[in-house]
């Protein structure tokens, strides 16, 4: 080979080496049943955005869970990597789940040693007739660039759901539960806290139980194997639990014939007089008043829902209503006067729930600071946020 061909062939290294980044991709197989995974991955603003996302080992049958690849390292050609992977689920040897070629990563990224959930995301159900097991999900990763490959494995036990009824002793309990579910503490006890809710007591405050039942209706919604279960139990449970199943389960749309079969004439009254009754809907415009404030707020701690802390956010809108409540004795006291006053009030409890709740809750605060960075709410809303943030 003479000199000018080796030149050449150096030439061409060169070239190539400088579209591409070449690595060894790696990563980490996250299992969980948060399905908003995504907005906690990119809107919290975490440094470990991965802390924002509960795992488990345990799954229930119809239980929905998410499978979430976690990559780095990858190459990438003008910053665009072109990852895809497989997924294969097996219980002793024997494959039950099989998807091949799933795209991973094709977005183009600054950093390609910067930690990335995979665009794609599959979920997976196991069905009644699945037996019991530890079942091993096995992830392969694709670096179509490098050629490189990564396998990733984790393991789930299966098993259908059985409650095991565990009360809650005292409402200071509940609410401590109620309030910090969305971060996936003590994920099992959906049912110990309706039956708690159950209590007459806990229903005296219409706003507070309309609040209560917000919750409960996002933590029950699709959720199968909760909603078998309630089924199941519901003839063994006192008078109060079940009216108040009733209600739940009619929020949820779930009410077979085989459950209502076993309603006693004051209950299928009840459910009678309920049908089509539904809670007061989040509306697309600013929320005017402290009702929906407070059902926007036990829907975000049922869900951890960036679309919920949003919504909270943009009440700030009221903002322009500010001292309306120093001038009303000084006004005409017009309905004009006495909408904005009231108007300055909703501001004003948002002002408080949020000073309140911001330190103690860093997923919600992390979307507002992802709201005020990414122009995703008005620039009055960002300036009231920055009296409330944590920073």
């Amino acid at each position: 080979m003479n000199t000018n061909t080796v030149k050449k062939s150096i030439l061409f290294i060169v070239l190539a080496l400088s579209f591409y980044t070449s690595q060894a991709i790696d990563g980490r197989l996250l299992i969980s049943t948060t399905p908003n995974f995504f907005d906690r991955w990119y809107k919290s603003y975490n440094e470990i955005p991965m802390a924002h996302i509960p795992q488990t080992q345990t799954v229930y049958k119809r239980q929905v869970f998410y499978m979430l690849p976690v990559i780095t390292g990858f190459s990438a050609t003008d910053n665009r990597p072109n990852i895809s992977y497989d997924v294969n689920i097996s219980l002793n040897g024997k494959s039950v789940y099989n998807k091949k070629a799933v795209t991973g990563l094709t977005k183009i990224v600054n950093d390609t040693s910067a930690v990335f959930l995979c665009e794609t995301v599959l979920n997976y159900e196991f069905l009644e007739k699945s037996p019991d097991g530890t079942y091993t999900i096995t992830v392969v990763l694709h670096d179509n660039i490098s050629k490189n490959t990564k396998q990733l494995t984790a393991e789930i036990t299966v098993t259908a759901y059985k409650f095991n009824e565990r009360k809650f002793t005292n409402a200071d309990s509940f609410f401590v539960w109620q309030n910090y579910y969305y971060e996936g503490i003590e994920p099992d006890r959906e049912i110990d806290g309706l039956m708690f809710f159950s209590f007459p007591q806990m229903q005296t405050n219409a706003e507070k139980t309309l609040a209560l039942l917000a919750y409960f209706e996002d933590l029950f919604k699709g959720k199968t194997y909760l909603l078998k279960e309630l089924e199941n139990i519901f003839p063994s449970r006192n008078a109060d639990e079940r009216l108040t199943m009733i209600h739940v389960l009619n929020l949820v749309s779930y009410m077979p014939q085989s459950l209502q079969n076993k309603f006693t004439t004051e209950e299928k009254k009840f459910y009678a007089d309920l049908k089509g009754f539904g809670l007061p809907v989040i509306p697309e415009e600013t929320v005017n008043n402290h009702f929906l404030l407070n059902i926007l707020w036990s829907k975000f701690f049922a869900t951890g829902s960036y679309n919920y802390a949003k919504k909270i956010a943009e009440t700030f809108e009221l903002a322009k209503y500010k001292g309306a409540l120093i001038t009303f004795n000084e006004s005409a006291q017009t309905e004009a006067d006495k909408q904005a006053a009231f108007l300055e009030t909703v501001y004003q409890k948002n002002i408080e729930d949020m000073l309140k709740r911001l330190p103690n809750h860093p997923l919600f605060n992390g979307y507002c600071l992802y709201m005020m960075d990414r122009g995703d709410v008005s620039e009055l809303v960002k300036k009231e946020l920055v009296s409330v943030v944590v920073r």
